[in-house]
């Protein structure tokens, strides 16, 4: 059983989440609820929980400021947050589990899941310092950091550190300054589907390109750019007006 610790100052959506949980986890121990931020450190001492679902948005205290309080952090962590779209953000970007509200059965299942794996694996909350970071960025995409899950691990790196990721079958290679590179555990359009807010665009199958680093453009048939560590990558045809418009936008030509 999942020793589990439920924190949320509203008591409907602590009684959805227990609900939800009874009904769908039942490999899930709720040992008790808490709507005072305040008493979060002491139930935590008292009952030593393996996991933890964490409200954000709390009066007085958020559920981030209750976090970075604890001496140590020896359980999981699942955070539950409206939908404000730079706190998704940072969430996907720092790989730590987070839930919607209203919580979706689906995707309650789904988080326990992975939180019954990081702690059987006893890898619990190594992002959580890459999230506290970047929600105190405010919007400075450049500052960003990304939780790049490695062969070896995982390392941190700053969004504006990537020149460009290339695919490598079911990898994908980050060329970052520094002629430095790191081999992720994840397809590229994995990447693509997170990174194409922040100024980064597939100019090709293999390549998803950071526009911040375009040194050149060379006309053809799609086209070709050199980038910012001395590489050149073809544009393909498809791609060539949705780059050039990208462009355009960014730099204003």
């Amino acid at each position: 059983m999942i020793r589990t610790l439920l924190v949320d100052d509203e008591i409907t959506g602590l009684n959805t989440l227990r609900y939800l949980l009874e009904k769908n986890c039942p490999q899930i121990e709720i040992l008790e609820t808490c709507q005072d931020p305040q008493q979060v450190k002491t139930s935590i001492s008292r009952l030593k929980p393996d996991l933890v679902f964490m409200d954000i948005a709390m009066p007085g205290k958020s559920g981030l400021e209750v976090i970075r309080e604890l001496p140590s952090i020896d359980f999981e962590i699942i955070f539950v947050t409206a939908h404000i779209e730079y706190t998704i953000q940072a969430f996907k970007f720092s790989a730590v589990d987070y839930l919607l509200k209203p919580v979706d059965e689906l995707s309650l299942i789904d988080a326990v899941s992975r939180a019954e794996a990081k702690i059987k694996a006893g890898q619990l909350n190594k992002n959580l310092e890459t999230l506290i970071y970047n929600l105190h960025q405010q919007k400075k995409t450049n500052d960003l950091k990304i939780c790049i899950p490695s062969i070896k691990g995982f390392q941190i790196i700053q969004i504006g550190d990537i020149i460009c990721c290339e695919a490598e079958n079911s990898y994908t290679t980050f060329h970052l300054v520094n002629q430095q590179k790191i081999v992720a555990s994840k397809t590229l359009l994995e990447y693509e589907m997170l990174l194409e807010e922040q100024q980064f665009i597939r100019v090709h199958k293999s390549f998803l390109v950071n526009l911040q680093h375009v040194r050149e453009y060379k006309h053809g048939d799609g086209g070709k750019i050199l980038l910012s560590n001395g590489l050149e990558i073809e544009v393909s045809r498809r791609k060539k007006e949705v780059f050039l418009s990208q462009m355009k936008g960014i730099y204003k030509l």
